[in-house]
C-alpha cells in the first residue's frame, strides 16, 4: 500500500519482481516452518527499498480491502501453509 500512515484508503499496489525478491530475501532468511510474515519496507526517493519491519505473526493483513480472488488465494495458501504442518 502507497503510505498507510498519511492516507487512510488503501490502495492496491502490485510490487514488482524486485520487490518480491527483496522480501523473499527475508522470508528465507526467517526459520519460521509456517505461518504468516509481513515484511514492511520503505521506497526510497531513488527507488530502493529500505526494510522497516519483519512482522513473523502479521495480524493486519488488509484481506476485506481486496478483491474476491486475491481474498480467496491468500485464504488458500494460509490454510495449505497450516495443513502442511498440523494436517
Amino acid at each position: 500500500m502507497p503510505n498507510r500512515l498519511s492516507n487512510k484508503v488503501i490502495e492496491l499496489y502490485e510490487p514488482t519482481a524486485a520487490d518480491f525478491e527483496f522480501a523473499q530475501s527475508f522470508v528465507d532468511w526467517n526459520a519460521l516452518s509456517y505461518g504468516l510474515q509481513r515484511i514492511d519496507a520503505l521506497r526510497t526517493k531513488d527507488g530502493g527499498l529500505l526494510l522497516t519491519e519483519i512482522e513473523d505473526e502479521s495480524e493486519t493483513l488488509y484481506l476485506l480491502d481486496l478483491d474476491e480472488p486475491d481474498r480467496i488465494r491468500i485464504t488458500g495458501q494460509i490454510i495449505n501453509s497450516i495443513k502442511a504442518v498440523f494436517g
